[in-house]
């Protein structure tokens, strides 16, 4: 495609089969959503971050057949070697895991060529709703783009989005995860989530105020005015904006909540947060960090994140992000 991409979708993948069933997911995922690009006719690049694959295990591009007759979207995989990669294996400003998701995500975004730039997961698939409103190219400069997630269990292969939305588990919302009960359809039970969501909001208002060496209420109750929940599985906003200081953190202990201080740190610069009709489909896996048990890594991130919440409302700003991030290393790109 010689055209400029209006799109540049950022995913950072390895050749790990993370969670038992990567592999699918991500065949899954890309399918799904190139077709839906295709439809929409959005000019798009597909930037695959390939971080420090395994030698001896397949490539990413072995693992998957791109769709063919593509006149809109085209892919972009980028290979960031063990070489590189060391580089980050700081236990004192990081965990040592094989894939540092959002420093990979930083390299993406780096180099993509898109006017505007949507930072996602390799298991997520959008809803057409959502591809819809992008195709219209009435995104504005000075916003930053949330969709609501849902989780669902992959069950057969996918035809329609009806299959997705029966098979939906749990809604992101403001207040937290929202498990998707009962038998009705997919909006019925979007909306009974949503009641559930205002009322927690409020027994959060009126309740918690009154429990004695309670930290952070405020901090909490800000997080509670955005979606800020899974925004690493959906953050869109012009690439400008990606370049001057609203990139990724890096020097974050573990990946859980880096998303969340990266879109207070767009709030910050000023960036609207505006909610785009349509969902983007999660497809459920096994976990590194399982938020139901506790866990000290996820308690010191959630910390930090609250500590920086409380820095934005007292002094409208938050904690400082780096602006050192590396562009200039040469890596090998492969364009389908």
């Amino acid at each position: 495609m010689e055209r400029e991409p209006y799109l540049s979708i950022v995913i950072a993948v390895r050749n790990d089969n993370y969670g038992g069933d990567f592999n699918r997911r991500l065949h899954t995922a890309l399918g799904w959503n190139t077709k839906l690009l295709e439809k929409y006719q959005i000019n798009t690049e597909i930037i695959l971050v390939n971080w420090n694959p395994i030698p001896e295990k397949p490539d990413i591009l072995s693992l998957y057949s791109a769709p063919k007759g593509r006149q809109h979207v085209y892919y972009r995989v980028i290979d960031v070697p063990y070489e590189h990669h060391k580089k980050y294996n700081n236990p004192i400003v990081r965990k040592n895991f094989p894939l540092y998701e959002f420093i990979a995500k930083n390299v993406g975004i780096q180099r993509a060529k898109g006017s505007f730039v949507l930072c996602t997961n390799a298991d997520v698939l959008f809803s057409e709703i959502l591809i819809g409103n992008i195709a219209k190219q009435t995104l504005e400069n000075d916003k930053v783009y949330r969709s609501l997630r849902c989780d669902f269990i992959f069950r057969s292969p996918i035809e329609k989005e009806s299959d997705i939305q029966e098979n939906v588990t749990a809604f992101f919302l403001e207040s937290g995860v929202i498990p998707s009960t009962g038998k009705e359809s997919f909006k019925k039970r979007l909306r009974k989530a949503q009641l559930r969501n205002r009322q927690k909001i409020l027994f959060y208002k009126i309740y918690l105020p009154f429990r004695m060496f309670y930290n952070y209420y405020s901090s909490q109750l800000f997080l509670m005015k955005h979606l800020f929940n899974a925004s690493g599985d959906f953050l869109l906003m012009h690439r400008v904006n990606w370049l001057k200081g609203n990139h990724y953190p890096e020097d974050t202990y573990i990946a859980t909540h880096t998303d969340s201080l990266h879109l207070l740190r767009c709030l910050a610069n000023n960036l609207d947060e505006v909610i785009l009709d349509g969902y983007v489909y999660h497809q459920e896996h096994q976990r590194r960090f399982d938020f139901s048990e506790k866990n000290k890594s996820m308690d010191l991130m959630f910390q930090r994140l609250l500590n920086s919440v409380h820095q934005y409302i007292v002094n409208n700003k938050p904690e400082g992000i780096s602006q050192e991030w590396d562009i200039s290393e040469n890596l090998k790109e492969t364009i389908l």
